[in-house]
């Protein structure tokens, strides 16, 4: 008898069967599961459908050897074609995938010819016929809700931040949480409801914020140190809550108009409850108004401080009911008695003076802590106080005395106070005043006639002077000096005509040595402005022919250029019928000489002719 192989199935025993062949149709169970999931990975979303055939094999007991060989041998093609299937699954995969999508797969499959297929088709009969299987994916048939203390547990949350922030502690979640959460109640239909809980935490920050204040006990300098601390920290806290609740800020506010920004929210209870209260208001106001006065008297104060109290002020809408009335009452009484004192002890170049720098320090005090909103009102009432209420004792006591010393400077600031109060008519006629009585002085006290042209012209050149550099060569104080020349010019109407023409006649003089061609120039302009004033014009034109007469027959004139000039400017002020004789002399002069030269050529060439004559 020859040995068995070793691996065959002729030696195991009869009852074995069956297992093998149940663990064959197991492995290729197996096999075609391990199919189905490459397929589905590699079918870029679609759905394989396959049918699975399984034939399973019984054998009675009363087959023969070789049919159960076959068995076997059958049991082992199927293990071995079911171990090498993956294989193959995957060979097949990587070549689809190669193709590029040209070839799609078929919704239902049979099973792909292998071996363990070529087993099944030589078995028996007996086999059992395949059904197809269906693989379906399904939602929810009820949606998931929420816990029951989801509001709650968010709310708890938030509150928790809320409070460690008020309170100045550390926050025990991070900022992405708790904007998180935040999002998350919003987003499930919670933020109304979560909004009336943070309005009524700020309402209780609010309100203990109020307590820690009337507990206070300090002085009004330190009183107001800790009112900015807390200001400071309450808007500090403010922009760290909003940074948790800005999704709610971003949406449920935007779309409820009655709603406050998280922001405004804080603002509102503190200027409503905080700055509402009359003792915290009364302690405010009379801190800084006192600070103010320490200012004024010269002492040094921490603007800063009273900028960032001025500054919260505004921010709530408070400052003109809180601050600003009171601080314009208070500034005008000051200054009333300042200035009352002032000037009865001050001169007025030194009132002035103290005027300008008390007006530019309000309008420092302004651009420091006050702001722009009062800078009008301040600066009216000081002016009012200061400037107008004593005009005319300003004009009145001062100014002769700065005419008279040529003070220029202390002018022109005159007229830039007094401009400011529209109170420059009141120095325009004590300038017109000044002038009629000086250019009195001067026709009465001038001894010889000759100097009181030189005089009067030293008197139009200051006027002049402070015309310019003084008044701005304003219209009205020109017309006031004008009519001031012409007002003492004409008290004696003979007079003045007759010096204007002599000086003239001086300065045309051939001796004349006391300027120079252009002062001379110079000196004849002003000599037709005093004649612009004079009245009597037929006088000064009488007077100035004969004069003219004189120096053309005598050859006494300096130059007959300037002569000319002047004669010019004379018709440029009263026309060519007033010059018309005094062109006539020229022209008469003119003739002479030709006359004369011809005399001459005809001298020398008939000199017997004229020796008998």
């Amino acid at each position: 008898m020859s040995p068995r192989p070793r691996g065959s199935l002729r030696a195991l025993p009869r009852a074995t069967l069956p297992v093998c062949v149940l663990i064959a149709v197991l492995s290729g169970a197996m096999a075609y599961a391990i199919n189905v999931v490459h397929d589905t990975q590699g079918g870029h979303g679609r759905t394989a459908r396959t049918t699975v055939t399984a034939s399973a094999s019984s054998s009675s007991s009363s087959s023969s050897s070789s049919s159960s060989s076959s068995s076997s041998s059958s049991s082992s093609a199927s293990l071995s074609s079911h171990q090498q299937s993956p294989s193959s699954s995957s060979s097949s995969h990587s070549s689809s995938s190669s193709l590029g999508g040209k070839r799609q797969r078929q919704n239902v499959l049979h099973s792909p010819p292998s071996s363990s297929a070529s087993s099944s088709a030589s078995s028996p009969p007996s086999a059992m016929s395949s059904k197809p299987v269906k693989l379906q994916i399904k939602g929810f048939k009820s949606t998931p809700s929420l816990p029951q203390d989801f509001e709650q547990r968010g709310w708890d949350t938030l509150r928790s931040a809320v409070r460690a922030i008020y309170s100045s502690e550390a926050v025990p979640q991070n900022l992405e949480t708790l904007y998180r959460t935040t999002e998350q109640l919003c987003s499930h239909k919670f933020d109304a409801r979560l909004y009336e809980r943070l309005s009524a935490e700020c309402e209780a920050h609010a309100r203990a914020t109020l307590n820690s204040l009337l507990a206070s006990s300090e002085d009004d300098d330190s009183f107001l140190v800790c009112m900015k601390h807390t200001w400071d920290d309450y808007c500090a806290q403010q922009k760290f809550i909003r940074s948790i609740f800005l999704y709610l800020d971003r949406t449920y506010i935007l779309q409820n108009k009655e709603a406050r920004s998280i922001w405004d929210l804080g603002l509102h209870y503190f200027g409503s409850i905080v700055l509402a209260n009359d003792q915290i208001r009364a302690r405010i106001l009379r801190a800084l108004l006192a600070v103010v006065a320490l200012e004024r008297d010269g002492s040094t104060i921490d603007r800063m401080l009273v900028r960032g109290l001025l500054q919260m002020l505004r921010v709530l809408d408070l400052y003109v009911e809180v601050f600003e009335n009171e601080f314009l009452e208070t500034s005008r009484a000051f200054y009333r008695r300042e200035s009352l004192a002032n000037i009865h002890v001050l001169d007025s170049a030194k009132y002035l003076e103290y005027c300008s720098r008390r007006l530019e320090e309000e309008k420092e005090r302004v651009a420091v802590y006050l702001g722009d909103s009062s800078e009008k009102a301040l600066v009216a009432l000081t002016e009012q106080e200061l400037i107008a209420i004593h005009a005319d004792t300003i004009v009145g006591r001062g100014f002769d005395e700065m005419m008279g010393e040529g003070r220029v400077a202390t002018l022109a600031l005159m007229y830039s106070l007094l401009a400011r109060v529209d109170r420059l008519q009141l120095l325009a006629d004590r300038w017109r005043l000044y002038i009629s009585s000086k250019g009195a002085d001067i026709m009465k006290k001038s001894d010889a006639d000759s100097a009181l042209v030189s005089d009067v012209l030293a008197f139009k050149r200051m006027c002049d002077s402070v015309l310019q550099d003084s008044f701005g060569l304003n219209t009205d104080f020109k017309d006031a000096m004008n009519g001031a020349f012409e007002q003492f010019m004409n008290a004696q109407p003979t007079k003045p005509p007759e010096l204007l023409a002599k000086y003239v006649d001086r300065m045309l003089r051939s001796g004349n040595r006391s300027c120079t061609e252009g002062e001379l120039d110079s000196v004849l302009a002003d000599v037709i402005i005093l004649f612009r004033f004079v009245k009597g014009k037929d006088i000064f034109q009488a007077f100035f022919r004969k004069d003219l007469a004189k120096r053309l027959l005598l050859g006494k004139s300096a130059s007959i250029d300037t002569e000319r000039v002047m004669i010019q400017k004379l018709k440029e002020e009263c026309g060519p019928q007033f010059t018309s004789k005094f062109e006539g002399m020229f022209k008469d002069v003119d003739l002479s000489k030709e006359l004369m030269h011809s005399f001459k050529n005809v001298r020398f060439s008939f000199p017997c002719y004229f020796m008998f004559v």
